[in-house]
């Protein structure tokens, strides 16, 4: 009886076997020649030359059909996963642990996150879009039972669970429990009240470099309720298609964030495409990156309620999403130290669906 756990021994393939058995009947012909008469030896020595002459056919055979398998091996780990396997290949080195007093992070998160103007308007002067009236109305209705599956399929079984403690492998795997969540949800979105703990996420500290220290060396990523994740998941795919139908985006130019359309590799692309043209015609070219500085924690919220009035956005689903960022509370924990609740004045939260 074949234990459990216990591994399949390799079996080599019939031409690792024949290389297997050239390599033995040289190591013979070896033995030979040194015992041979000398007018042996000449076709013992033409002997061997053939055998090595097969022996190398061989294993670049063998060496090209282990090459390929380990391309599909890489491809198949790429097709599951390509943000951690391009994380592997090219990602920078990044360690360290955060050794700072509690009173400088909560210092530290009360100037990231406060905003002493975050109820005041924004002002009549700001240059805003002024997109036509739709020509779709925005999918008002439930979440259906298809929507809430979906998302759930598509969701990460390794992402971290939020305050609740419940990660997505349980609804995975309890269809249920799911069948339960979905009825709550239809709940939540006719009452167009966020459930009070969905606004509480727990923070962590995330090194920007290696053998980060300083507080300013790293950054912060909220781990919410997969609940609510779910919830925002929806709504985020139905203000997509909301948008997308009525052409107030402009796909030419807006890559990130629509669906089914590699954006960064699309620009990527254009630009070493540019680059590639202007050093064959020894031409001139301009390429200026920008990196703003916590350009989704400097958000003003008032700038989120005013594109979502521009754009036509219902005012239920408007009030749904302004309900949910007016009172989010957040708190970071690194290492030992966990720092006091924070509000979110500005800025969007990092890892919520709907951001």
């Amino acid at each position: 009886v074949e234990k459990v756990g216990t591994k399949t021994p390799y079996i080599n393939n019939r031409r690792a076997e024949k290389i297997s058995q050239i390599r033995q009947e040289l190591l013979v012909l070896k033995q030979q020649y040194k015992e041979a008469r000398d007018e042996e030896r000449d076709a013992l020595s033409e002997l061997r030359g053939i055998l090595r002459k097969k022996l190398a056919t061989l294993r670049r055979a063998e060496w090209h059909r282990r090459r390929g398998k380990e391309r599909a091996k890489r491809q198949s780990a790429f097709i599951a996963n390509p943000f951690g396997v391009t994380k592997q290949l090219l990602g920078q080195k990044r360690s360290g642990h955060l050794v700072c007093p509690k009173e400088k992070i909560d210092h530290n998160l009360h100037n990231t996150y406060s905003d002493v103007a975050w109820e005041e308007d924004l002002g009549p002067y700001r240059p805003f879009v002024e997109p036509p009236e739709p020509t779709t109305d925005f999918n008002s209705k439930e979440p259906s039972w298809k929507e809430v599956q979906e998302v759930v399929k598509a969701a990460r079984a390794s992402s971290a669970p939020g305050p609740s403690g419940v990660p997505y492998k349980v609804y995975k795997r309890c269809p249920r429990l799911l069948l339960r969540l979905w009825k709550i949800l239809r709940v939540i979105w006719r009452r167009g009240r966020v459930a009070q703990q969905w606004r509480f996420a727990e923070g962590v500290w995330i090194p920007k470099e290696e053998n980060a220290k300083n507080i300013e060396q790293f950054r912060t990523i909220s781990l919410l309720s997969v609940e609510g994740k779910i919830f925002f998941a929806i709504l985020s795919r139905r203000l997509t298609e909301f948008l997308l139908k009525n052409e107030y985006i402009d796909t030419a130019v807006q890559k990130g964030g629509i669906p089914k359309v590699p954006g960064c590799l699309e620009h990527t692309g254009v630009v070493t495409q540019l680059i590639r043209e202007a050093r064959e015609g020894k031409g001139d070219l301009a390429v200026l990156w920008l990196d703003l500085t916590n350009a989704y924690g400097s958000i003003p919220h008032k700038l989120v309620e005013t594109a979502l009035d521009r754009h036509h956005v219902p005012s239920k689903i408007k009030d749904l999403i302004l309900d949910y960022y007016k009172s989010f509370k957040l708190r970071v924990t690194p290492g030992t130290v966990t720092s006091e609740w924070h509000r979110l004045e500005k800025g969007i939260i990092t890892g919520c669906t709907i951001s």
